[in-house]
């Protein structure tokens, strides 16, 4: 395949989105090709795909176990790293992830910075954990895309069973860290008491609608948009995020009453999704009360921001660390929000899949759990 080519169908079948293409990759058989016919340019091209399992991540030290979480009726992925030298109890880091509708699992991707990450926890000696959301990867279930925040929160509560279960992890070295959205959902799970110490990249307390509307103003600036302009948009998204957020509309409902604010946002508010996940996803987070979970979380907490990231504000995570009662901020100087490092603000959103990763964001995270652990 090449970019730019149109698929037509595979195995018989023509998916209309990207959910439907992953159930349909999931369901090809091992054991015998399956045909797949692209559309490139005027040339209709009828191939064959041979399916075959990926392979595991490579890690430069300690090895990846494929686990799996009872989850309702359904089994969600879980993958595992634990460091070199036998098997010996360790520290473990369970990462919840971002607002990425994407696998977790990065076998095919040797310069991802999750990956990357998860490389230097491992190195460092400590076991990591990520589960893959519902419909994601390996995982059974429906599309994630389609559940909203109470269904993902028991997923990810049996995520935690699971992890709390791990016989090779120390008691007193259960961590958990929480990247952008992932980090607005991890004082949701710290209720009882289940962790050594938490730590946020790149996140929030503010209620939803307000700091999507914050972070959407910078990155309109950002992009060159001022004055009378930049501030009907913005009047525009407050009416729909009010609409949506505030009444409980989806934003096709959203714009049948108000057809003038499709313009504001359409990549982001679009049918019955919003930023791709049902919009029940967002609803009920902003009703979420984040600030007062964090306010109950009594282990350490560390709130780190990159002082490239685009993406999250600087006030956003000092207000974590404040919150907290044991908390912590740190500003890491030129790191974006993917812990890349850059230049500026400005180069990570012009290219924001750029750059390196930054080896002081591992640094970081590393010390903090280290000085937390609970002998």
């Amino acid at each position: 395949m090449q970019v730019g080519d149109a698929l037509r169908s595979l195995a018989g079948e023509a998916p209309a989105t990207l959910d439907e293409l992953r159930a349909l990759v999931a369901r090809l058989p091992l054991s015998q090709p399956s045909p797949l016919v692209l559309q490139r340019g005027q040339q209709q091209l009828e191939l064959l795909v041979h399916a075959e399992p990926l392979p595991l991540e490579a890690l430069d030290s300690g090895h990846v176990v494929l686990d799996e979480v009872p989850w309702r009726e359904h089994r969600l992925r879980a993958v595992w790293t634990f460091p070199a030298g036998g098997s010996a109890r360790v520290p473990a880091i369970w990462l919840l992830p971002g607002a990425a509708w994407l696998s977790e699992e990065h076998p095919v991707e040797p310069r991802s910075a999750r990956l990357t990450l998860v490389r230097g926890l491992t190195r460092a000696g400590f076991a990591t954990l990520r589960v893959e959301r519902s419909g994601l990867g390996d995982s059974e279930g429906p599309p994630c895309t389609e559940l909203d925040l109470h269904a993902e929160l028991s997923g990810w509560r049996a995520a935690r069973e699971h992890f709390c279960g791990q016989p090779r992890v120390l008691p007193g070295a259960r961590f958990l860290y929480g990247r952008s959205l992932g980090g607005m959902l991890a004082p949701l799970l710290c209720e009882r008491g289940d962790f050594a110490a938490v730590a946020v990249w790149g996140s929030s307390a503010q209620p939803w609608p307000r700091a999507m509307l914050a972070a959407s103003e910078r990155q309109y600036r950002l992009a060159g948009r001022a004055g009378p302009e930049l501030q009907r948009t913005l009047a525009q998204l407050e009416q729909l995020s009010q609409l949506v957020y505030g009444e409980g509309l989806n934003p096709e409902a959203a714009y049948r009453r108000h057809p003038e604010l499709r313009e504001a946002e359409p990549a982001s508010f679009a049918g019955r999704y919003v930023y791709g996940r049902v919009a029940s996803f967002f609803q009920q987070l902003a009703a979420t009360d984040v600030a007062a979970a964090w306010r109950g979380v009594r282990c350490p907490v560390l709130a780190l921001h990159g002082s490239a990231d685009w993406l999250s504000l600087a006030e956003d995570s000092q207000q974590i660390a404040e919150l907290a009662p044991a908390g912590e901020y740190r500003e890491l100087a030129g790191i974006d929000h993917m812990m890349h490092a850059r230049s500026s603000v400005e180069e990570s959103f012009a290219e924001p899949w750029g750059g390196d990763f930054s080896p002081a964001a591992l640094d970081a995270l590393v010390s903090f759990f280290e000085r937390s652990r609970r002998f």
